[in-house]
């Protein structure tokens, strides 16, 4: 099995410090309109935030390609707004067409809800699958590419199981590979769920490899 994650272990995180210092986060940032997916600079961070990203910068030696905020949280969404779902696009089994590792610093999640990872013959079996049913070719197009282009991607999901159910460290920053087949498994798309990610042009394997204490997990 591919390993997917690994815990950055020279740089500690403490779960409630990140919920304090995101509380004070969202007061500093009360005229910001909040979507689902919000690129930041670092100088947007409380300093607590500011200091964690640097450690991690420094003990990776790279700079990130951006920060993102991942948010799904209604408090701070109108209910009008088109996005109150969109924590259900979690859900939709992809590979990130922008980087290719991230970092994450978990504020708010629910631990039923873990990253699953798809090796690439079972999601190619499953698009065949699609296209002998229904002799539509969209699904076989987007596993060549490994962009989510289609609402038909969805189906990808059906009856597949996961290579690697995975959880993310709530001791260390955890990298994350994002160019193995994945998806949230989303289960109430109330529970409020905010990431901090640094966006790597690196690939997992790639940071895994520097001269760096990592754990995989």
């Amino acid at each position: 099995m591919k390993n997917n994650l690994a815990e950055l272990l020279d740089v500690s995180i403490n779960i409630e410090d990140l919920r304090t210092a995101w509380d004070k986060q969202v007061i500093l940032s009360k005229n910001y309109t909040w979507i689902g997916r919000n690129y930041v600079d670092l100088t947007f961070f409380t300093p607590y935030y500011q200091k964690l990203l640097l450690d991690i910068e420094n003990v990776i030696g790279e700079k990130p390609k951006n920060y993102i905020i991942q948010l799904h949280d209604h408090s701070l969404f109108k209910y009008s707004d088109k996005l109150f779902t969109d924590k259900f696009y979690l859900g939709v089994i992809h590979k990130d067409e922008y980087r290719q590792s991230c970092i994450n610093l978990p504020v708010y999640y629910d631990k039923f809800e873990p990253v699953n990872f798809y090796d690439d013959e079972s999601v190619q079996t499953r698009a065949k699958e699609h296209y002998d049913y229904t002799g539509d070719a969209s699904l076989m197009n987007v596993t060549e590419s490994g962009i989510p282009d289609s609402a038909l991607v969805r189906t990808l999901s059906l009856g597949m199981k996961p290579s690697q159910i995975g959880q993310y460290s709530e001791n260390h920053p955890t990298i994350m590979n994002v160019q193995s087949w994945h998806n949230v498994r989303v289960l109430d798309v109330s529970q409020p769920r905010i990431f901090i990610q640094m966006s790597y042009d690196i690939h997992f394997d790639e940071i895994v490899a520097k001269d760096i204490n990592t754990r995989i997990l």
